[in-house]
């Protein structure tokens, strides 16, 4: 279900179960986020028993992480996209 890529990246940064915060400055929305990183099992519960998981699962995207404040609202990846290289903040 989720992509090696994505399973590799979670355990040599020990992510799963944690929070992370996206500031407003580098969000490409301008918004921001607070989320909370995704176990393997949640993800595919959010996937197969939630919308929007359930209709976008199709078109390849996986849910990762979940919006700490307010909604609650998944926030997916693309599988085919693979990994990005990021330079640290």
């Amino acid at each position: 279900m989720l992509p090696q890529y994505w399973i590799s990246f979670l355990d040599e940064n020990n992510l799963r179960e944690k929070d992370c915060c996206i500031k407003e400055e580098i969000d490409e929305s301008g918004v921001g986020a607070d989320l909370y990183i995704f176990t393997e099992e949640q993800s595919l519960d959010e996937e197969l028993n939630f919308y929007p998981g359930i209709c976008v699962a199709r078109d390849g995207y996986i849910p990762v992480a979940g919006c700490q404040i307010g909604s609650g609202d998944p926030y997916f990846i693309k599988q085919s996209e693979g990994p990005v290289t990021c330079s640290p903040i």
